[in-house]
């Protein structure tokens, strides 16, 4: 079984790893990957927004509905609120901004499999405030 699925256009998020015992595949080809998603069925998938970039959100529903039970983590630089919230919409359980991958990559892992998301207060109060007073415009950065 695959732990952990890289989509990624270089060996650059794989350097963070710091667990060992991790089952990992990495694939630089998005095709492959979704390919591989649907046949491997990996506990979690973590994504290169560069890969796809203004159709990263599509990409996600598409490896979603490629394995329902995977969790999706968003590497990016970063990013608006809106393609933040975008992607979460569509799947993803977590965003990570490359510049604290160092930081907190390994952390996000170990939270996500624990069935939690990892995305920021301020996102998570906009989806709030969104679902909870639809009827006002929220703003997003």
């Amino acid at each position: 079984m695959i732990d952990l699925q890289i989509i990624d256009n270089d060996e650059g998020i794989l350097r963070f790893i710091d667990d060992s015992s991790l089952n990992i595949r990495v694939d630089h080809d998005e095709i492959k990957a979704l390919i591989a998603v649907e046949r491997d069925k990996p506990l979690i998938v973590v994504l290169r927004y560069e890969l796809r970039e203004q159709q990263t959100a599509e990409y996600i529903a598409l490896l979603n509905a490629a394995s329902p039970d995977s969790k999706i983590i968003l590497v990016a630089p970063e990013l608006t609120d809106r393609e933040v919230i975008d992607c979460l919409v569509s799947g993803a359980q977590g965003y990570l901004q490359f510049a604290d991958l160092a930081r907190f990559f390994n952390k996000a892992i170990k939270v996500i499999r624990q069935g939690e998301t990892w995305v920021s207060r301020r996102i998570i109060s906009l989806m709030l405030e969104k679902f909870q007073h639809p009827e006002k415009k929220v703003q997003f950065g």
